[in-house]
């Protein structure tokens, strides 16, 4: 198994985990505190940060005790097919977002002058580099495909 395959795997296991996790914090919180779930859903988000894990993916990319390289020609290009698919995906989140916003707002409201609130743009970047990585590791293991051997 490849390298960018181990990464991929890896980030998408501790994305599946930290989901999982939020999931059910927010029910157990809610419960335990005795408050309605919309009260604790958010401070549960950071549950998320468990996701710094993804840091830790760079381990696969450790040189081999043989002197052979750990990736070839084919791994980069994947890597950069990948890294594109995930970046395209990481705008198109942002502007939709960010032009989504103000269209449900002009349609809401009905004014003239509708601005989007600066606070929501780093609530819009948080959500795109999770799509970001997502994207990135579903691309590469789509490319390798998803078997061990890589074959599809």
């Amino acid at each position: 198994m490849s390298p960018n395959q181990k990464a991929a795997w890896f980030n998408l296991i501790v994305f599946a985990a930290t989901v999982a996790l939020y999931l059910t914090a927010v029910p157990l919180l809610a419960w335990l505190f005795d408050k309605p779930w919309s009260s604790v859903a958010v401070p549960a988000l950071g549950i998320f940060g468990l996701c710094g894990l993804w840091g830790f993916a760079r381990v696969f990319y450790r040189p081999r005790p043989d002197g052979m390289p750990v990736t070839d020609e084919r791994d980069h290009s994947i890597e950069q097919e990948a890294w594109r698919a995930g970046m395209g995906a990481f705008w198109c989140v942002f502007v939709f977002g960010s032009i989504g916003y103000w269209f449900v707002m002009w349609g809401l409201r009905g004014v003239e002058h509708v601005t989007v609130p600066v606070e929501l743009f780093p609530g819009f970047v948080f959500v795109a580099m999770f799509i970001v990585v997502l994207v990135q590791s579903i691309v590469t293991l789509q490319i390798y495909g998803w078997s061990r051997d890589g074959e599809k």
